[in-house]
């Protein structure tokens, strides 16, 4: 049920009971019956006017609502950009400054993850080319040996290389 709904309920359960209150008086004799109707009459018309007022009132109060739900569905899909003015009573401009914080510290909280998500993306593909390098020497350098491309005296100087090549790795790593 809404807010609105809710006000005019205790409105009218107010004005109710009232009108019980004047006819129980009536019963105890501390009211004529000739007044009852002129009571009666006075109480709903003080309960429509209560209320008509209380939503005028409240009206500003509703508006914000809509807007905060508004504002709130808006940051569930990501949607950053709504800023929302609240109108009404204090609490409602505090309650509208503080979604608007939200927003935006969510959104800077969003750009700083895509960032990172970036950054994390050129550094595996730079540490990727830099592995790559010693790997494709470490390889190449193997399959001399072992095909015997390289000669018997050259091979000191290849597995010195192939030497190097993996301390590097392990510097990477």
């Amino acid at each position: 049920m809404k807010l609105k709904n809710y006000i005019l309920v205790g409105y009218l359960v107010s004005t109710l009971l009232t009108i019980l209150v004047v006819f129980w008086a009536v019963q105890r004799m501390l009211i004529e019956k000739s007044e009852v109707y002129f009571l009666v009459g006075i109480t709903l018309l003080a309960s429509f006017i209560g209320a008509a007022v209380s939503i005028f009132l409240l009206s500003p109060v509703f508006s914000s609502l809509k807007h905060l739900k508004k504002q709130a569905q808006d940051i569930a899909s990501k949607d950053f950009s709504t800023e929302i003015e609240t109108k009404g009573p204090l609490e409602f401009q505090e309650l509208g400054q503080a979604f608007n914080d939200m927003s935006h510290n969510l959104q800077a909280t969003f750009q700083s993850l895509d960032e990172s998500e970036q950054e994390k993306r050129m550094m595996i593909a730079q540490l990727s080319h830099d592995i790559k390098t010693p790997i494709t020497s470490i390889q190449v350098t193997v399959e001399g040996i072992l095909d015997g491309v390289i000669k018997e005296e050259e091979r000191l100087h290849y597995l010195t290389t192939i030497g190097r090549q993996t301390e590097r790795l392990n510097k990477l790593v």
